[in-house]
């Protein structure tokens, strides 16, 4: 009979990628241009670095 496992499930499992919207409600989808990246909140910059660098990099000019 094996023996339970010690290590909790949710610790075996994969981190999951950050959702692409602000603070993970699905209310405010990533910006588009400039005008929207400045209002963007700090969780939703970092969110949109982690998807999209390139665009990031652009938007921050």
């Amino acid at each position: 009979m094996p023996e339970p496992s010690t290590v909790p499930a949710a610790a075996e499992a994969p981190a999951a990628a950050p959702a692409p919207y602000a603070a993970g409600t699905g209310s405010t989808p990533l910006a588009q241009d400039a005008a929207a990246f400045a209002q963007l909140s700090y969780r939703e910059r970092l969110a949109l670095k982690r998807q999209d660098p390139e665009a990031y990099a652009a938007l921050r000019g």
